[in-house]
C-alpha cells in the first residue's frame, strides 16, 4: 500500500490525506456524542417495532392526558407522556415482552405487559380507573 501511496500525484496525495482527516474527524465527532452504538445494540434498535397506545378512564372510556409511562424491557427504563388524546407511541423488540406501568394523580396506578408473540397487535388500549 505505501509504493501506491508514492506513487499518487501530490494533488491525488492531498485528496486522500483530506479524505483520511475529515473521515477521522466524523468519527471521532461519533464517539464523542454518543451516535456510535456496538453492533448488537444497533442491530436491535433496527429491529424494533411500534406499538400505538391510547390510556382511557375504563368508566368514561374518554382519553387520559398526560399519564406518565414508563416502559421496561431490555435495558435502562423509558418514559414516556401521553397527549391531550391518551395517546403514545413505543417501540420494542417483537420477540420481547414489555412492562408498561402507567400514572396519574386522581387514577390507580395501572400495569401492562405486552408481548407481540402472543398478541402481535400494534395498536393498545390501555385502561386506567379513577380514584374514588
Amino acid at each position: 500500500m505505501l509504493e501506491s501511496l508514492k506513487q499518487l500525484r501530490p494533488w491525488q496525495k492531498a485528496v486522500f490525506v483530506f479524505i483520511v482527516l475529515v473521515t477521522g474527524y466524523a468519527g471521532w465527532e461519533q464517539i464523542k456524542t454518543g451516535n456510535v452504538l456496538p453492533a448488537s445494540q444497533q442491530e436491535s434498535q433496527q429491529n424494533l417495532q411500534s406499538i400505538n397506545i391510547t390510556v382511557q378512564d375504563r368508566q368514561t372510556l374518554q382519553p387520559v392526558e398526560n399519564v406518565s409511562a414508563r416502559i421496561v424491557f431490555d435495558g435502562p427504563p423509558v418514559q414516556k407522556m401521553s397527549d391531550r388524546n391518551g395517546y403514545f407511541e413505543i417501540q420494542i423488540p417483537p420477540r420481547k415482552s414489555a412492562t408498561v406501568t402507567l400514572t396519574k394523580d386522581g387514577f390507580i396506578t395501572a400495569q401492562e405487559t405486552i408481548n407481540l408473540e402472543t398478541d402481535p397487535s400494534t395498536t393498545r388500549v390501555l385502561y386506567m380507573d379513577a380514584q374514588n
